[in-house]
């Protein structure tokens, strides 16, 4: 046998060792591939194949693994992280790349509970923050409605409607984005409550400027505005009352929400001049609910008296004890047992 044929069977002998040592998965050994990419973040990440060369080891009796990634280029290390490997999920075909010796493996892929607490008391939601696949997250994917806040909002909360008036389009194009892009079930809880806030205040602000001038919200759709489904995100309708309640206050839970929504009428707690956004979400709400809560306009409170707001009565459920509530962020301390009643709700407009 000549050298030339040798040489032809070992190379043949290689590539077959290392197909069958790629797709060893079934008997735990490893194999130098190129991948899909779960990130050192635990959250799915594309990686060109033949960008990266990787090792990946894992455990078919305990579905769980390693994976480590160094570019091809560089030597130097990408990502190095644990991950679950879920053999529901379905197989990704990587292609072969020949520098680096690759060839199609079954895909293994990272699986993390989303953090969906509960508000605690005084701390507010203790989640661990992480990207979510297409995330509606960062201040940047609000930004046109932050810009229009800050230029329409006032520090108080009134709202410059000739202004949202003016700028419909440059609002209608936010509309068109929230519609478009929902974080999923993955997003983190402060992503989620933030997109939904966002949601709730801007199709406020638009169903005001769709009819403007109108002297109070009561005048629209017989006095039920809120019932009315008009609002297109995704494939489904809304009305402001089944983002309200069956999104934001059903699943998240959190008190401090009715702070944060607006209802486009003076007793309404003030519309913020920020967007939310995960990053600022905590700080935002507690801002809000301390500063109506010690605002004389919205709440009287003295140490065995208070007047407040009928938010505090429609919502009571929300709250628990009520005066435990208020004294985690009233100026004045409440006593136990001290009188309450509730105070007239304006509902004209909440303009300038």
């Amino acid at each position: 046998m000549s050298l030339h044929n040798r040489f032809e069977i070992m190379i043949i002998l290689f590539c077959t060792l290392l197909l069958f040592n790629c797709q060893s998965r079934q008997t735990g050994e490893k194999g130098n591939i190129a991948f899909n990419l779960v990130d050192s973040a635990g959250i799915d990440s594309v990686v060109d194949s033949g960008k990266g060369v990787g090792e990946v080891t894992y455990d078919t009796s305990e579905v769980e693994g390693k994976i480590h990634l160094t570019n091809q280029g560089t030597g130097q290390e990408q990502a190095d992280g644990e991950m679950t490997i879920d053999d529901s999920k379905t197989r990704a075909e990587v292609e072969i790349d020949e520098d680096s010796s690759s060839a199609p493996v079954d895909e293994a892929k990272s699986e993390r509970e989303t953090p969906m607490e509960t508000y605690e008391e005084g701390g507010g939601n203790k989640e661990e923050e992480y990207p979510a696949i297409e995330a509606f997250d960062r201040l940047r994917e609000h930004e046109i409605w932050d810009d229009l806040l800050k230029k329409y909002v006032d520090p108080s909360g009134k709202v410059d409607y000739d202004g949202f008036v003016r700028d419909r389009q440059v609002l209608e194009q936010y509309l068109d984005q929230l519609s478009t892009k929902v974080p999923t079930d993955r997003a983190s809880k402060s992503e989620q409550l933030a997109y939904w806030i966002n949601a709730y205040n801007a199709y406020t602000v638009y169903l005001i400027v769709r009819n403007y001038p109108v002297k109070t919200i009561l005048d629209l759709y017989d006095g039920k505005p809120w019932d009315h489904k008009w609002i297109e995100i995704g494939s489904d309708s809304y009305s402001l009352n089944d983002i309200e309640h069956t999104i934001i206050r059903k699943r998240y839970a959190d008190p401090r929400i009715h702070f944060a929504v607006n209802c486009a009428s003076k007793s309404c707690p003030p519309l913020a001049s920020t967007a939310f956004a995960s990053e600022n979400y905590e700080e935002l709400a507690n801002r809000l609910t301390r500063q109506f809560i010690n605002d004389p306009d919205y709440n009287r409170i003295s140490s065995n008296n208070v007047e407040l707001s009928r938010i505090f009565e429609w919502y009571s459920s929300d709250f628990g004890d009520l005066i435990a509530f208020l004294n985690r962020y009233s100026q004045k301390q409440i006593n136990t047992g001290a009188s309450i009643s509730y105070l007239d709700y304006d509902w004209n407009l909440n303009g300038r």
